[in-house]
């Protein structure tokens, strides 16, 4: 009786060790699963820093563009504004 006890006892304490070892495995895997989150987690930050950079970088150009052709429309209006006067001025009219 006190050996089927005894061996009983073994069982149940195998069985509990192997859940155990098995919930050891799931926090690890659980852990290792967390990590990987994490490290996903910081890629796309990552990947949406540099996309709002793009991003930027892409409207600083289009400002650049922009102010290249003001300067461009400015430096044309300011020229045909010169021979404007200079035509005036050859035929006398003053202006």
């Amino acid at each position: 009786m006190t050996t089927y006890s005894h061996r009983n006892e073994a069982h149940r304490y195998t069985r509990t060790m192997k859940i155990d070892h098995v919930h050891q495995l799931e926090q690890t895997y659980l852990q290792n699963y967390m990590r990987t989150m994490v490290t996903d987690h910081v890629h796309q930050m990552n990947e949406a820093h540099n996309q709002t950079h793009i991003q930027t970088m892409k409207t600083d150009h289009i400002h650049q563009m922009n102010e290249t052709q003001q300067q461009t429309h400015t430096g044309t209006d300011f020229m045909i504004g010169m021979k404007h006067n200079n035509i005036h001025s050859h035929t006398g009219d003053g202006n």
